[in-house]
């Protein structure tokens, strides 16, 4: 018997947070039989994504898919940033770390970068 698709909390935020990096973005949570939420593409790659919320675990269904899976990535991710860090689409060590350039040219880039980060949380510091 298959589960009513459920989707988490987080979903979008994830979803948006990889719109916002250029990916092409498909939900598929309501696929069901433990097929991932997000499938997205960005320059010739596609991704599939499993989201959880913070304590959320893999159903059953979805470790099956997982260990079945053959084909490009699959991860599961509980945040937009993770999703992104993971896709390579923000530079999030740089933003750990803070620029590697002194000056003005450093801090334009670490203010675009923390811009990017804002519009993630959806405006929020």
């Amino acid at each position: 018997m298959r589960r009513a698709a459920r989707k988490d909390a987080n979903h979008d935020e994830v979803a948006e947070a990889l719109f916002k990096a250029g990916h092409t973005v498909v939900g598929t949570y309501q696929q069901g039989n433990g097929f991932p939420d997000i499938v997205s593409g960005k320059g010739g790659v596609t991704w599939m994504w499993e989201v959880k919320a913070k304590d959320g675990e893999l159903t059953p269904a979805q470790v099956e898919f997982i260990t079945r899976w053959r084909g490009g990535p699959l991860h599961v991710v509980k945040s937009g940033l993770e999703a992104l860090r993971i896709a390579g689409d923000v530079a999030s060590t740089r933003v750990a770390q803070g620029p590697k350039r002194t000056g003005p040219k450093g801090d334009a880039e670490k203010a675009r970068i923390d811009n990017v980060f804002k519009e993630i949380r959806g405006g929020k510091g």
